[in-house]
């Protein structure tokens, strides 16, 4: 019994550091992103590349592409705006600062099976933005479809 006390206190204290180290450390998951994701509130919904385009070609939407920067400088949809999930978190004062709450958002990474845009959006969702949508297909579908991305710098 007094081996799965030591165990349990071991395991406590190694989750604690863990946490604590990953809030410091430059390239760790912050503490409103995990609660993002494990509130069970998901807050969002999903469109596909078609219904998308049909903003993208009304200027209805701001395009937002969560990849990285160097992703993002290879390929993106005009006039997207790059918000990399890594730092989109440690950063949303700036987003909020530049982007309304009443607008239209079109989050999207490159394929179908990208994780980040559930905890992104329930984020939105509870910071007053109703209006923010995870384009599912992500940039592969929008570019399999003939739509037109812009890049290479």
């Amino acid at each position: 019994m007094k081996i799965l006390l030591h165990m349990a206190a071991l395991a406590a204290a190694a989750l604690i550091v863990g946490f604590a180290v990953n809030q410091v450390h430059p390239d760790g998951i912050h503490r409103s992103m995990l609660t993002a994701a494990f509130s069970g509130k998901t807050g969002w919904r999903r469109i596909t590349a078609d219904s998308a385009h049909v903003l993208f070609s009304k200027n209805a939407a701001v395009f937002v592409d969560i990849r990285s920067e160097a992703e993002f400088k290879a390929d993106h949809i005009p006039g997207a705006v790059s918000e990399p999930f890594h730092s989109f978190f440690r950063n949303f004062d700036r987003f909020e600062q530049t982007h309304s709450k009443t607008g239209t958002y079109v989050f999207y990474c490159f394929e179908p099976a990208c994780r980040e845009g559930q905890p992104m959006l329930s984020w939105m969702g509870r910071r007053g933005y109703g209006k923010a949508v995870w384009m599912y297909g992500g940039l592969s579908q929008w570019m399999q479809s003939g739509y037109p991305a812009e890049g290479g710098n």
